[in-house]
């Protein structure tokens, strides 16, 4: 009996039915337990599926409003930049007219200040004409006037002249 099932041991184990039988189970079971692997992954794949619908129809509803939304703004914008621009040039030009006004008003004073000043000297030697015609020609006051004459003097002798510089060589002029 021993070599009767060493016999049928040997026979078994070199008979290609057996051996394929045996890889047909251990691939069977492999597959078995890859599948039994694949439960938690394929639940989770189907959750992923179903938000990953949820989203599209999420975007299909709200995408076409904000991209109109964002499509307003940047209308607005733009109007707004060409208001802008144009405030800025009105501003600039109107600044420019202000400009324009300050230095015909400070020319205009300038005029009127020459002229006030010619109208008082004006007054003045008509004052000096009126207040000496009064007087006999043989009686004026020379005395009176012979003050101004000083003071005019000294003036005079209190403003430098130009003198040349001594040290300047003339031909340079």
């Amino acid at each position: 009996m021993a070599s009767e099932s060493n016999g049928s041991k040997t026979r078994i184990v070199t008979d290609p039915i057996f051996w394929l039988g045996l890889s047909l189970g251990c691939v069977a079971l492999g597959l078995l337990l890859l599948c039994v692997a694949m439960l938690p992954a394929a639940r989770d794949l189907q959750r992923a599926a179903r938000s990953l619908e949820r989203l599209a129809d999420t975007l299909n509803r709200e995408l076409p409003a904000t991209l109109e939304s964002f499509r307003q703004t940047g209308l607005e914008l733009g109007d707004l930049t060409e208001n802008v621009t144009s405030s800025v040039r009105n501003a600039s030009e109107t600044l420019g007219h202000v400009n324009d006004s300050v230095s015909t008003v400070r020319r205009q004073t300038q005029r009127a200040h020459g002229t006030a000043r010619g109208a008082i000297a004006g007054i003045r030697a008509a004052w000096r004409v009126l207040r000496d015609r009064d007087q006999p020609e043989d009686d004026h006051d020379y005395a009176s006037i012979e003050p101004n004459r000083v003071h005019r003097d000294r003036k005079l002798e209190r403003e430098p002249r130009y003198q040349p510089d001594p040290y300047q060589d003339e031909s340079e002029y």
